[in-house]
C-alpha cells in the first residue's frame, strides 16, 4: 500500500492571537488523527525555512491505495471549517514515499 506524507505550512491570520490559533490547530489534528489511513500526525514549530515564510507546519503519514478517495474523506470529516490561519499564504506539500 503506498504511503505519503502531507505537510501543511500556516499560520495565525494578523489579527488572530497565536495561542487561539495552536489550540484551534491541536483540534484539528486530534481530529486528523482519527480519520482512517492516517498513521501518524505531529506539528512542528519553523524555526528554519527557505522560500516560505510561516511559522508552523503539521506533518500527517497516510496509508492508502487512493489518495484522492482519501484527501476527500479528510475534506468532509473537517467541514465546516473556519480557520483562523491565512489560507491565501498556507502551503502544503504531499508526497509519496519511493520505494
Amino acid at each position: 500500500m503506498p504511503k505519503y506524507l502531507l505537510l501543511a505550512l500556516n499560520g495565525p491570520k494578523p489579527d488572530v492571537d497565536e495561542a487561539e490559533y495552536n489550540r484551534w490547530y491541536d483540534n484539528q489534528v486530534v481530529k486528523i488523527a482519527g480519520i482512517p489511513h492516517v498513521q501518524s500526525t505531529r506539528r512542528f514549530k519553523v524555526i528554519g525555512l527557505k522560500g516560505v515564510d510561516q511559522p508552523y507546519m503539521a506533518a500527517y503519514e497516510i496509508e492508502t491505495d487512493d489518495i484522492d478517495a482519501f484527501l476527500r474523506d479528510m475534506n468532509t470529516r473537517l467541514q465546516p471549517i473556519n480557520p483562523p490561519f491565512d489560507s491565501s499564504v498556507s502551503a502544503s506539500i504531499l508526497a509519496v514515499q519511493m520505494d
